[in-house]
């Protein structure tokens, strides 16, 4: 962490219900590069989470519009998240 954020930096796109300032301040080294980190506030809300995509891929709901269809192939091909190709 301290590599990435320090040498290259961070950007962090907010989600709703999240305080990304709260949880920067509660890490030593995140706030030791709080300069390094800039924060893009989405204003129109989008409840997609990578956990919520990987629950619909072990369901085989469709991710049709969530994801490429690269990735998507990547994931049935490669039987990631219990999935079948």
């Amino acid at each position: 962490i301290e590599t990435i954020v320090g040498q290259h930096g961070l950007v962090v796109v907010t989600r709703n219900g999240t305080n990304p300032y709260k949880f920067i301040y509660e890490s030593d080294i995140l706030t030791k590069y709080q300069n390094n980190i800039h924060i893009v506030t989405e204003w129109i809300t989008n409840d997609v989470s990578s956990t919520k995509i990987r629950r619909a891929l072990r369901r085989s709901e469709s991710v049709k519009y969530l994801l490429v269809d690269p990735v998507i192939d990547y994931v049935h091909k490669h039987g990631l998240y219990n999935t079948k190709e």
